[in-house]
């Protein structure tokens, strides 16, 4: 079951207010949405890694969104908010100011 934010009538109300149209998922081929399907896959897996090396589940989340992925020259904190975020892991302080990536949604359509 979802949330209270699912119920059709909230949904039918921010649909019309931000205009856009909602489509619900497939219930019988959830794989068909590839890219969420394994964005859960890697957060279970980290939360898993975390739970069993007694470290803090909110510190690895933190650490995944500092790290850069396959293919991509920006973590997804500097693609959300432009900037790295403070993480225990080492980083040098001049990648700390927040730097606003030029073309970032015409690079992301290109991918």
């Amino acid at each position: 079951m979802g949330s209270q934010t699912d119920s059709p009538r909230t949904v039918a109300h921010s649909s019309a207010v931000l205009s856009f149209r909602s489509l619900p998922p497939t219930a019988r081929y959830p794989q068909s949405n590839g890219k969420v399907e394994n964005s859960v896959k890697t957060v279970k897996n980290i939360l898993k890694k975390a739970v069993a090396a007694r470290y803090d589940p909110h510190l690895s989340q933190l650490d995944f969104r500092n790290t850069t992925s396959e293919g991509m020259d920006s973590t997804p904190a500097q693609l959300l908010s432009s900037h790295r975020t403070r993480t225990s892991l080492p980083m040098a302080s001049h990648l700390l100011p927040p730097n606003v990536i030029p073309n970032l949604h015409r690079n992301l359509q290109q991918k």
